[in-house]
């Protein structure tokens, strides 16, 4: 209950006394024991201490292996979240090398059609995309992609978030086309799901704009800028920086059209978003202040 309050420091407090009474009775090398490692590295991990978290997944690790095994599902899992770790550091081929292990251990254990299975190809591709080796992270992203359609049939979250990352591969490819064809399938299935008013909905909206803007066809940028913005207002969402940067490409799109007056209408709602989070001397409030006054100029000419 603390961990999920965010108060981290008790949580512990109360892992830690959890964590005695199970050493003194059941020995270091018990799922039991195992399983309070792994919430405390899963505690670490959502307090931002990755080298603590590191410490506790592999101890979990080590416990599962000694207790059920090198090949049982649970080692496959505590390999996994070792390697989701690293990919958080942008330690890549660390990552790889663990969330090879946790597949190695799935495919064994669980066969190639189980979830957990895609899951590990979901984040062995998002290593790949991180080493930008896009072929191979598209390859592992359509494995993912694969299994999750035989198990929950189109019409799920995951199917939409495969598309959604395969779509971002074709986009760092320079192939908007094919991007937008996987964005607009993950747009169809969240559609289907939340309705219109959601904020994942918001969030493909934002992307196929970008790609709009990217083939020049600025009016239909604008106008998937403006679906976006108004899910977010719809919601209540309005205020973060995810909205402040649509505010900013909606801009930059008016600008491109020479909308100067809604260019400049647009910057200045992302100015004041950016001033409230992240304060006048950051680079990103600076930016948009420079543009700001780039447009100003452009006016008067």
């Amino acid at each position: 209950v603390y961990h999920l309050k965010g108060e981290f420091d008790k949580a512990q407090e109360y892992n830690e006394k959890s964590l005695d009474i199970l050493l003194k009775t059941r020995g270091e090398n018990h799922p039991d024991v195992a399983e309070l490692y792994n919430n405390m590295g899963a505690l670490y991990t959502d307090k931002g201490d990755s080298d603590t978290a590191l410490q506790y997944y592999h101890k979990s690790a080590n416990s599962l292996v000694e207790t059920m095994g090198e090949n049982s599902q649970a080692p496959g899992n505590a390999y996994a979240n070792i390697g989701k770790v690293h990919l958080e550091r942008a330690e890549l081929d660390a990552a790889l090398e663990w969330l090879n292990k946790s597949l190695t251990v799935r495919l064994k254990a669980l066969g190639p059609d189980h979830v957990d299975v895609a899951d590990s190809y979901n984040f062995i591709a998002h290593v790949y995309h991180g080493k930008k080796d896009f072929d191979i992270a598209a390859e592992y992203f359509n494995k993912s992609l694969e299994i999750n359609v035989k198990t929950f049939g189109e019409s799920h979250s995951r199917v939409a978030d495969c598309y959604h990352y395969i779509a971002n591969v074709y986009y760092n490819k320079f192939e908007p086309q094919k991007a937008l064809v996987y964005h607009n399938q993950s747009l169809a299935v969240k559609l289907g799901l939340y309705g219109e008013n959601h904020a994942s909905v918001a969030q493909s909206y934002n992307a196929i704009a970008v790609l709009f803007e990217v083939v020049g066809e600025r009016e239909r940028a604008i106008e998937f800028y403006q679906k976006s913005i108004q899910i977010s207002q719809n919601i209540g969402e309005n205020g973060g920086l995810e909205v402040a940067n649509t505010y900013f490409n909606l801009g930059l799109a008016h600008l491109d059209l020479e909308q100067y007056e809604q260019a400049l209408e647009c910057m200045d709602k992302a100015l004041q978003i950016k001033l409230r989070c992240l304060g006048p001397e950051h680079q990103d409030t600076v930016e948009v202040k420079d543009k700001m006054n780039a447009i100003k100029q452009a006016m008067v000419k």
